[in-house]
């Protein structure tokens, strides 16, 4: 990549080791992030990321969404991805400005070094290559995953977020635990049999302590391989601390700028 040169940590996967080799990792425009997440976010890895409401969650998920479009030189995947919205939160108009200027930017990378010229790449194109699907109820989240294990055509899978359908549809609370282990059991065996990374986005509680802790509970928690809470600090400041996986308790900082996530100018 032209952003910046991370180690890139592998992670223990299923996939054939050709496969995972051949597939790179997702970086996300911001350097402290990646480098938090050993060089990006791996094939056939399910990574979570927890926040309150404004904590840049679906900024971020909006962004990994055009990087994993990008050509594999720029640290992308030249992949399609498919973004589930259950929040609504999801804006078309955003998602052009953070493809617009991922582009600008990797044409100025491009004329300032020896890398091919970025040709036959539009907004419009890395546009075309991001599907995205509402779901407002459980029985239509659990058909998308069903159908995504019959026929994967995607680098990335983003669900934003998991927790909508599940806080207040049910009454039936062991139902609910059966329908998200059917759930994790099928992203699961999505990233086994395919190079997919998935992305999740949870809500948060406060438990007994006033201390902020994931939704969806003790046996949801073991679904991601990684999980990253975060924060707003300031304006336009926020943190993502690895809450799960290597290098747990170590944070980054970022910022939501109208070009998308970015590194910390003092940073």
């Amino acid at each position: 990549s032209l952003l910046y040169t991370i180690k890139f940590e592998t992670h223990s996967v299923d996939l054939g080791d050709e496969l995972l080799i051949s597939t790179p990792p997702i970086i996300t425009f911001c350097s402290q992030i990646d480098r938090l997440l050993g060089g990006g976010i791996s094939p056939g890895e399910i990574i979570e990321l927890v926040g309150e409401p404004g904590s840049g969650c679906t900024q971020l998920c909006m962004q990994i969404a055009v990087d994993c479009t990008l050509p594999q030189q720029f640290g992308g995947r030249g992949d399609k991805v498919l973004l589930v919205d259950c929040d609504g939160g999801i804006c078309v108009k955003r998602l052009t400005q953070i493809s617009q200027a991922a582009l600008s930017h990797l044409q100025f990378l491009s004329e300032s070094s020896k890398e091919p010229p970025v040709t036959n790449l539009s907004t419009g194109q890395i546009m075309s290559n991001i599907h995205t699907t509402r779901c407002t109820d459980f029985t239509q989240l659990s058909s998308v995953i069903y159908n995504l294990n019959v026929k994967c055509e995607y680098g990335a899978i983003i669900i934003d977020s998991i927790a909508t359908n599940f806080r207040y549809d049910f009454g039936d609370m062991r139902q609910r635990t059966n329908v998200l282990a059917q759930i994790s059991n099928e992203l699961h065996a999505l990233c086994i049999k395919n190079p997919v990374s998935v992305i999740l986005v949870n809500q948060v509680r406060m438990d007994g302590k006033g201390e902020i802790q994931p939704c969806l509970g003790e046996s949801w928690s073991h679904t991601a391989d990684r999980r990253l809470l975060l924060r707003r600090c300031q304006e336009d400041t926020y943190s993502a601390t690895m809450m799960k996986g290597a290098k747990s308790g170590e944070s980054a900082n970022f910022r939501i700028s109208s070009s998308g996530i970015r590194d910390c100018v003092h940073s």
